[in-house]
């Protein structure tokens, strides 16, 4: 499309859905080979050359994909000095910027995620004379993948190194164990990044060796008159590449390593993509495009890993001569992450002395008073997801095997507190689920690292007060005890007694204002224990009733807001929410349900006074005694609220 629009110096490019900025990219590109074409070279513009740069025009809805697009004009147009457009041709600022929007920035607006960078064994690198003497001293930096292919094929000594046969089988060798160790038990895939399309040819020949065939796929373009039969064995036509493309997206679906050389280096997106495995010598622009593949946001991935096979990073400055505090935001090696990791473990270890994981008898009762106070549980949570990720990605390296059983017990830690705390998280659906490999050394180890078993759930009957009474542990880890002991009760029978979800919302309400201040221990105690008591009575009560279990419990709606004759009410209520199906989900029908309720219940006379329900602790009135449409209006919100939970 640059190359049909082939604008000149001058011209305005609009993109009105611009995405990404590709388009508006490609055509400064364009701008940029036809001053080439003169004799010029893209990478020495001066204003002289282009008086009148473009002005490029987008815009686009999407916030992230927004800020791709600045991340990219960034990558693009702001080179080190001498270089950019933006720098050029920049005003009002002392740098010449017109606008600069940083890799970091774009990290922090979750845009994009940052890079982890590691060397591969010295002996599968390239050696740094030939790197230096064929790559760095001959191939200039290349504007585009194209340019820098053309460049790469003339490099004939380094071709040869590149290729040869036994660092091409040890290259596969080694990727494969570490694809299989860090990358596929995280749920993630891999892109092999080879010199040229014989080089994707070889890789794949010798990686079906070791991994099962389907596990990987080349995309290249054919060539048909110069390619040699191994390349033609991987051609794909059209139809199979996009398969290829859309399957590759997908984390339960082959292929897991794509293997390229050009294609795919530039606007393939593939979230689920987490590492790069490099061997084509390559920076400056043209190497941030190709990482920049693996930066993308997915869930359970907190970052990218990218293992260089060619020795590029060796120097970080020389491959990515941009602003260096900017990129070394972005793109880091995995060695100071190791370092972050020891760090944290050790701070972790500093904030749980007090709880003396070590001392087995009452060591729950101590972690359940101590993290009490909210902002501690949020701060001690937060530092183990940092922990947590550094484990992921760095895992499993040696380097981590005399910190394994200290961790695990950390990771343990962070189980109990979440179990104690937030019992109700695994109704929402929010159940807290370590991460892959977290998950796995826990499972390993359990018998060398495991904290002592939970505290015991209280039985929930008629002698629940007696038996919190006779507890012989604080009120605070008797309330919180008290809270899972009925959460796991409401889930194990929310099937067979619907009636009791709303009960659930009632003690969250409960706990919220524990955590919130608004109420002491001692008050939440004993509301919480008159929740179970109201448990235990409406399983008695529902022993003896003759309704069926939805109507029964819209009879206890009834019945808490002071109603008399709730069994016959609630049956005609049932009866309603049947004529009217799909209710909860057309307003018509929920406006028709709600008119027929309010009728219904205006024609009850015996409706008992308010302050008896609240006596009751069943009907809470502030203020006022209300008036009884806004009594019955209350009651009819509890109804619909009621029907909508049990499937009524």
């Amino acid at each position: 499309m640059a190359h049909i629009l082939d604008p000149t110096e001058g011209e305005r490019v609009f993109d009105p859905t611009c995405g990404s900025g590709g388009l508006l990219i490609k055509a400064q590109l364009r701008l940029k080979e036809k001053s080439a074409a003169n004799g010029i070279d893209p990478g020495d513009l001066k204003p002289g050359h282009i008086t009148r740069p473009l002005q490029l025009f987008g815009q686009e809805i999407n916030a992230d994909t927004y800020a791709m697009a600045k991340m990219n004009a960034f990558i693009h147009d702001m080179g080190k000095v001498g270089k950019g457009t933006f720098e050029k041709f920049g005003k009002h600022d002392p740098d010449g910027y017109l606008d600069k929007y940083g890799i970091d920035e774009a990290i922090e607006d979750k845009a994009t995620m940052r890079l982890w960078y590691t060397l591969a064994p010295s002996e599968l690198r390239v050696d740094r004379e030939t790197l230096q003497r064929e790559f760095h001293d001959k191939i200039a930096d290349a504007a585009s993948i194209e340019e820098l292919n053309r460049m790469l094929d003339k490099a004939e000594a380094l071709k040869s190194v590149i290729k040869a046969g036994e660092r091409v089988r040890g290259i596969a060798a080694h990727l494969a164990e570490h694809f299989r160790s860090n990358v596929e038990p995280r749920g993630f895939k891999a892109m092999l990044v080879a010199l040229d399309r014989e080089a994707c040819a070889l890789y794949k020949e010798a990686l079906d060796r070791i991994l099962p065939k389907d596990y990987t796929q080349v995309v290249y373009t054919p060539n048909p008159k110069k390619d040699t039969p191994l390349m033609k064995a991987q051609y794909l036509d059209e139809d199979s590449e996009k398969r290829v493309r859309k399957d590759f997206r997908d984390p339960d679906k082959l292929p897991k390593i794509l293997i390229v050389t050009e294609k795919l280096l530039t606007g393939y997106d593939a979230p689920v993509l987490y590492c790069m495995y490099l061997d084509k010598p390559m920076r400056d622009h043209t190497l941030l495009q190709a990482i920049a593949r693996i930066n993308r946001p997915y869930p359970n991935k907190d970052s990218g890993l990218l293992l260089d096979y060619v020795g590029i990073f060796e120097d970080l400055q020389k491959a990515l001569s941009f602003d260096q505090a900017a990129i070394t935001k972005a793109l880091v090696d995995l060695e100071r992450l190791k370092e972050q990791f020891a760090g944290l473990l050790v701070g972790l270890e500093s904030m749980l002395a007090p709880i003396k994981l070590g001392q087995v008898a009452g060591r729950d009762e101590r972690m359940i008073d101590y993290f009490m106070d909210p902002a501690r549980r949020d701060d001690f949570r937060q530092q183990f997801k940092n922990l947590q990720t550094a484990y992921e990605v760095i895992s499993p390296d040696p380097f981590l095997r005399d910190y394994l059983t200290r961790y695990a017990l950390i990771a343990q830690v962070q189980q109990a507190v979440y179990s104690y705390f937030d019992p109700e998280a695994k109704k929402r659906r929010a159940r807290y689920d370590l991460l892959q490999k977290t998950d796995q050394l826990i499972r390993e180890n359990v018998e060398l690292v495991s904290l002592a078993s939970p505290l015991p759930l209280y039985p929930i009957n008629r002698d629940i007060g007696r038996v919190v009474a006779a507890d012989n542990i604080s009120e605070q880890v008797k309330v919180i005890n008290l809270y899972r002991s009925l959460v796991a009760h409401i889930e194990a029978n929310e099937t067979s007694q619907p009636y009791l979800i709303p009960i659930a919302d009632e003690i969250e309400a409960i706990i919220q204002k524990l955590r919130e201040r608004q109420i002491s221990v001692t008050e939440a105690l004993q509301a919480t224990e008159a929740q179970a008591e109201k448990i235990v009575q409406a399983e008695a009560e529902r022993k003896q009733s003759s309704l069926e279990d939805k109507a029964f419990a819209l009879s206890l709606v009834l019945r808490g807001h002071g109603l008399t004759n709730t069994e016959t009410i609630a049956l005609e209520a049932q009866q309603m929410f049947d004529r009217f199906p799909g209710w909860p989900y057309n307003d018509k029908l929920k406006a028709e349900v709600r008119l027929a309720l309010y009728k219904l219940l205006l024609q009850e006379t015996a409706i008992r006074p308010p302050q008896i329900a609240e006596e009751r602790g069943e009907y809470q009135v502030s203020g006022q005694e209300a008036s009884p449409i806004s009594r019955v209006k209350q009651i009819v919100d509890d109804l619909l609220r009621m029907s909508d939970l049990v499937g009524a």
